[in-house]
Formats: C-alpha cells, sequence, structure tokens
C-alpha cells in the first residue's frame, strides 16, 4: 500500500538514499556488495505537489518524472546504475581493466627531442608508385647541452662559433665555457626524459634515427604591407558599373553602437612573419655525414632559415606497446 510523506520528508529521504548508495559504493569498491531490494524513488514538483512513492516492486515512470534514483537488480549483479533524467552512471570496480587508459599520454615522461636546423633546400623526388612528391631537405645543426631546466627544457647552443659572435654576455659565456661549447646561439629546447642526457652531450641528427614524424616550427616569409584580399582572402568587389568598391574591407564596425572598431577586425597590414608549426610530417630519410633530414612536406621560411624539428612520437596503445 503506498505511502504518502511532506515534501520536506521527501528531499531528506532521497538526499540521504542518493549519499549513501555513493558513499557505499565508493567505500567498499565492490559491486558485489551492491545487492539490494530497495525499491524505486519518485520526485514530481513541477505544479508544486510533491508526492513520495515506496514500492518494492518494479515501477515504470511517465515523461513528467524530474528526479529519480533507481537501485535496480540486474541478472549479473555486477554494476547498477543512478539515473537522473534518462542519464546512466555507472560505477564499476576499481581494480577492473580499463582499455581508455592506454590512450592517455604523460607529458612528463614522454619522449620528445628537439633540435635546431636550417631549411637546406627544396625539391622533387618520384614516389614508388609513380607520383610526384615535393620534399624539403633540413640540415640539423650539432647542439650541445648546457643546462637542465624545470618542465622537461634544457638549455643548448648551436649555431655559429663562438669566435665569431660580438657580444656575448657573461651568463651565456660561464655556460658555454662550463660545457666546452664552441657554439654561439643559447635557445631552450624540449629533451624527455631528461635522465636520458647529460651536460656537454652533443647531440645531432643520428638523435631523429627510427623517428617516422616530426614536428617542424618555423617563422613565415615577410609579404610586406598588404590588404585584406592578400592577406585575409577577401572577395573583391564589382569591377564595373560605377562601383567604387574594388578591393576595400568595406565596414568595420557600426558608428552608434557599439562605436568602436572590435579587437581582432582583420584590416589591411603587414603579412607574414608569424610563427607557424606544422605536425605529423613524414620522415622520408636521414643522412648522418651530412646532417640532412628529408621531409616529405614544405615548411615555413626561406632558405637559410632557421626551424625548430621536434619528434612527434606515435600514442602508447596496447596494439604497438610489443612492436
Amino acid at each position: 500500500m503506498p505511502v504518502y510523506l511532506c515534501p520536506s520528508v521527501i528531499c531528506k529521504i532521497a538526499r540521504f538514499a542518493l549519499v549513501y548508495t555513493l558513499l557505499f559504493v565508493c567505500l567498499e569498491g565492490r559491486p558485489s556488495l551492491c545487492r539490494t531490494n530497495a525499491g524505486t524513488f519518485r520526485l514530481n514538483n513541477r505544479h508544486g505537489n510533491s508526492a513520495f512513492l515506496i514500492n518494492p516492486g518494479a515501477q515504470e515512470f511517465g515523461s513528467n518524472s524530474l528526479f529519480r534514483v533507481g537501485l535496480e537488480k540486474e541478472p549479473s549483479l555486477s554494476e547498477f546504475s543512478l539515473t537522473r533524467r534518462d542519464r546512466v552512471v555507472i560505477a564499476k570496480d576499481p581494480f577492473e581493466p580499463r582499455p581508455y587508459l592506454w590512450k592517455t599520454r604523460w607529458p612528463e615522461t614522454e619522449r620528445k627531442i628537439e633540435l635546431r636546423a636550417i631549411k637546406y633546400d627544396v625539391g622533387r623526388i618520384w614516389s614508388p608508385d609513380g607520383h610526384v612528391e615535393t620534399i624539403t631537405a633540413l640540415k640539423v645543426l650539432p647542439c650541445t647541452i648546457c643546462e637542465f631546466m624545470d618542465f622537461g627544457y634544457a638549455l643548448v647552443s648551436y649555431g655559429k662559433p663562438l669566435w665569431e659572435k660580438r657580444w656575448n654576455r657573461r651568463t651565456e659565456l660561464g655556460k658555454l665555457i662550463k660545457n666546452c661549447s664552441n657554439f654561439a646561439e643559447l635557445i631552450p629546447v624540449k629533451l624527455q626524459p631528461p635522465q636520458d642526457y647529460i651536460l656537454g652531450q652533443i647531440l645531432d641528427v643520428s638523435a631523429f634515427a627510427g623517428c617516422t614524424h616530426v614536428k617542424v616550427t618555423g617563422i613565415t616569409k615577410g609579404k610586406g604591407f598588404a590588404g585584406v584580399i592578400k592577406r585575409h582572402g577577401f572577395s573583391r568587389g564589382p569591377m564595373s558599373h560605377g562601383s567604387k568598391h574594388h578591393r576595400r574591407p568595406g565596414s568595420i564596425g557600426a558608428s552608434t553602437s557599439p562605436g568602436c572598431v572590435k579587437p581582432g577586425k582583420r584590416m589591411p597590414g603587414r603579412m607574414g612573419v608569424k610563427r607557424c608549426s606544422f605536425r605529423k610530417l613524414k620522415v622520408l630519410g636521414i643522412n648522418p655525414e651530412t646532417s640532412l633530414m628529408y621531409i616529405k612536406a614544405i615548411v615555413a621560411g626561406g632558405k637559410g632559415s632557421y626551424v625548430s624539428v621536434s619528434s612527434d612520437m606515435q600514442t602508447v596503445t596496447p596494439d604497438n606497446i610489443l612492436k
């Protein structure tokens, strides 16, 4: 026989049942202890009429139920469902294997290496299937590790010899002399894990042996002052019938409201000289004798410009962990 209670008692009982169930499962951690003969709870408060129904049997709810908590006994007795507006949250055994954790990437222990390079040349080759592919040759510069920094970074020296640079700070000279480095330029790069490297170690293109894809970051070529059509790809206006709106940007904002030009509005300006990165570029091969790396892509910058080359490792999964 149904038992009817006041609305305040209804809310307290429903809240207690929800909290008790969640704490019980979290502390025990074993779904086999979630066996219960409790019924289902229903709270209808759409029009101000509250009712609380305790029914040990099965109960189906209509579309007007706002909140329901059900401890449903299943044949497997391996899980219970907590339902709120047809959304189910399943509490599982904490010791049960979770395959989706294999896709998690740990940035602190992930193997990464980043070196400086020069854009050497751009050319074309014939692929084995008969297609013409564009490749870029990068000359990876030897880098000397001068200092280990936080968050997986390390300070390396590269570039022209030390005697060719006109000015150097005393702090920079101290780090270079301490590690017997003859290169003048210093830059922080990513080297993980740090226990695989030592101070004074010289890294070259052979450090990318076995790497199939890389990430290249460079500075794009400068185009000078450009309009909106060249810089942002705007469409031009009519060229005839008395039109004076050929290559103009058009309206850049309302007059009264808001009465200003919003920041970030695409307008004419200097084009290029931007930091640009390209990911997942396929490595066709490396030559340790000439320090050249051949990539199947075109990277930012002109010939002779500096770029950063970093390894783009594959995510660890159960399929390739033993390969």
